[in-house]
């Protein structure tokens, strides 16, 4: 019976120690990292004064009906952090992206991605492919992301056309410079 009471309190010393170590260690970290914008999945070393506004940053390649065409998905984080009129901006990691082709007509195709998602640093690499069956059209490719602290949703203009062909008659099949032609 006596041991116990030695017991706790030798309990209740080691765990002080631990939780003041770990005090000290985030009181240190915070001189070199923002904790507030931990949670956004933005890695700082100086804290925002207002709020973070994300945005997606998206790079397509070759993106055609029925052909692989390549992307790139990031997440910007803009911020100011000391006069209102001077603005900041840092990558916030990419956790999974979804890609969505929305046809003119609001049709909803999601985009199938050849491989798995690829990252580099804070952002996000696949291959994917356009339906092949979608028609001519102003459609909108919706790009959700998933950073560690929220999801971001843009959507950007995607017109998707085929090539134009025309064919064209002259009056004769060759011409010699100053020459008129006639079409």
């Amino acid at each position: 019976m006596t041991d116990e009471p030695k017991r706790n309190r030798w309990r209740h010393t080691v765990a002080l120690i631990v939780c003041g170590s770990g005090l000290l260690a985030l009181l240190g970290a915070s001189r070199l990292v923002c904790l507030t914008a931990l949670p956004h999945g933005v890695l700082m070393n100086r804290c925002p004064s207002g709020e973070l506004v994300k945005r997606v940053v998206f790079e397509g390649r070759e993106l055609q009906r029925g052909t692989p065409g390549s992307v790139k998905v990031g997440v910007n984080a803009w911020f100011t952090d000391g006069p209102s009129d001077v603005r900041s901006v840092t990558p916030a990691r990419v956790r999974s992206v979804d890609l969505t082709l929305v046809t003119a007509a609001g049709e909803q195709h999601p985009l199938a991605v050849t491989g798995a998602w690829t990252r580099t640093g804070p952002q996000a690499h696949a291959r994917v492919t356009l339906p092949a069956a979608v028609p001519d059209g102003e459609h909108t490719l919706r790009v959700r992301v998933q950073t560690w602290g929220e999801t971001v949703t843009e959507e950007l203009p995607l017109p998707l056309y085929a090539p134009a062909r025309v064919d064209v008659l002259t009056d004769r099949p060759l011409y010699q410079p100053g020459d008129e032609i006639q079409i």
